[in-house]
């Protein structure tokens, strides 16, 4: 693991053209990676042949070869001064540490409710130094409960690969807004965090309206606003950007609307406050392609 000493003993016989252990007195050069994963050694980096041609390292904490905090898989040269100053290699891998924290990415995404999301979701577990931790960590998704905006992650439960990854594409629920997604991992330090998400309104599908009813004098203007509110399927408004049309009739009672073209405001609203023509009389005033008011 990283930042901890190998656990058993490395040893380099070095031999003769017949394959004979030289014996003592030979020098051996170890030289690990000045970058990346790599290793220190406690004793240094030179040591001296045995009676038995041999160099044994790692035997204690005075020869300690200890993994640096970089995880992975790297070679250590290792190289003889004499004869034909012989050289080979080692390979060591330094594993990554429990879970510390994670990063999440494809988080702040918008959908249209009750659709996928386009890009999925990407928790990366690291240990305490930045490594990715590796498989078999539980990874824990938890969107809103209850009947607010929130998202399904299919799926589950998730576990980490060997990259230390878990990737899910949720699917918004029908409920539009922005809401926060808690993550949590087991093991280690059980490190949390959060995203948003957003769940886009659907297309117009019915409307509601308010302020109908009313009565005013001749050629003055009604007391309180006509509001019509637009709703997708799900009964969410709809948002900005939908034109909305008022259809009085053209000719006895009644009522100019000023101030159109009409479109929704971000709540998928249109307010307006209308002036009753000179002709006394109730009048049913169409608005858009699916309701009156009176």
């Amino acid at each position: 693991m990283v930042n901890t000493a190998f656990a058993n003993p490395i040893t380099v016989t070095v031999l003769d053209q017949y394959g004979n252990a030289v014996g003592s007195g030979h020098t051996v050069t170890f030289a690990p990676p000045g970058s990346g994963a790599s290793a220190s050694f406690a004793g240094g980096l030179t040591y001296t042949t045995d009676a038995l041609g041999q160099v044994v390292v790692n035997t204690g904490a005075a020869d300690a070869v200890t993994a640096n905090t970089v995880a992975g898989t790297y070679s250590v040269g290792v190289s003889v001064s004499g004869g034909s100053n012989p050289t080979g290699t080692l390979s060591l891998t330094n594993l990554p540490d429990v879970p510390d924290s994670i990063t999440i990415s494809g988080g702040g995404q918008s959908t249209v409710v009750n659709t996928a999301f386009a890009n999925p979701i990407t928790v990366t577990v690291l240990d305490q130094y930045g490594n990715a931790v590796g498989s078999g960590y539980t990874v824990t998704f938890d969107p809103p409960p209850g009947s607010g905006a929130s998202a399904n992650f299919p799926g589950g439960p998730f576990t980490t690969n060997a990259s230390g990854q878990v990737s899910v594409t949720p699917t918004a629920n029908t409920v539009a807004g922005t809401y926060t997604v808690n993550v949590s991992v087991s093991g280690g330090s059980d490190p949390t965090g959060t995203f948003s998400l957003t769940n886009l309104p659907g297309a117009p599908n019915s409307i509601t309206i308010s302020g109908g009813g009313q009565s005013t004098v001749v050629n003055t203007a009604f007391g309180g606003s006509i509001t019509v509110t637009v709703l997708d399927q799900y009964g969410n408004p709809v948002g900005s950007g939908y034109t909305v049309t008022f259809a009085p009739p053209g000719s006895g009672a009644s009522a100019n609307f000023p101030g159109g073209p009409f479109t929704t405001n971000a709540s998928g609203q249109v307010s307006v406050t209308p002036t009753a023509n000179t002709v006394a009389g109730t009048s049913h005033y169409p608005a858009g392609p699916s309701a009156r008011f009176f």
